[in-house]
């Protein structure tokens, strides 16, 4: 049962959406990794510069930012992607992100342990799904919000005067639940006559 607020909306980090410090680690993770790839490979594949100090240290910060990466994925795993699933909510964005990070994954491990003549694929494909991904996890975003938005309810009709509080129409939802769950829990004996 997810736990509620003040108004009867679901807590952040109790469900899909996230807790408002781990949406900002993620985000920091993600863009720290995007613009360190993004950076080593305008400068070195695009620019056609010699690798330096400055390549070294882009290719860390990239390694470090994956790290985190992964670490911040599987953070999401049992929390936001499956709450998510069970909620069919946003499956098609959020399986195309979890494809491109496995494809992402797999050739970064490429581009280290790989021989030479998979180097070259691996490195283009990481290049180019990376350029994807930084557009795929803003998409994904915008569309749990718009989502979010369209089904919340905070809608124009919850505000007239009408229409019963929040929290009066939380109170008859609960209530009216209790008497399901009591029914079933302790039924009515039938009568032998």
């Amino acid at each position: 049962m997810t736990r509620r607020g003040r108004h009867g909306q679901p807590l952040q980090g109790t469900g899909v959406r996230l807790h408002r410090w781990h949406y900002r680690a993620v985000g920091v993770v993600f863009i720290g990794v995007a613009i360190s790839g993004l950076l080593w490979s305008m400068l070195y594949d695009a620019l056609g510069r010699e690798p330096d100090d400055l390549s070294r240290t882009l290719m860390r910060w990239h390694g470090a930012f994956a790290m985190l990466t992964l670490i911040a994925l599987g953070a999401l795993l049992p929390q936001h992607v499956r709450f998510a699933w069970h909620a069919a909510r946003n499956r098609w964005s959020g399986v195309t992100l979890l494809v491109i990070a496995a494809t992402l994954g797999v050739t970064g491990y490429g581009l280290y342990y790989a021989d030479e003549s998979m180097r070259d694929w691996s490195k283009w494909i990481h290049l180019g799904i990376g350029v994807i991904a930084t557009a795929a996890m803003p998409l994904h975003i915008w569309l749990g919000r718009r989502r979010a938005c369209a089904t919340s309810s905070h809608t124009a009709r919850d505000h007239t005067p009408s229409a019963k509080p929040a929290s009066a129409q939380m109170a008859a939802r609960t209530s009216a639940e209790l008497k399901k769950l009591n029914a079933r829990a302790h039924p009515e004996p039938r009568s032998t006559v």
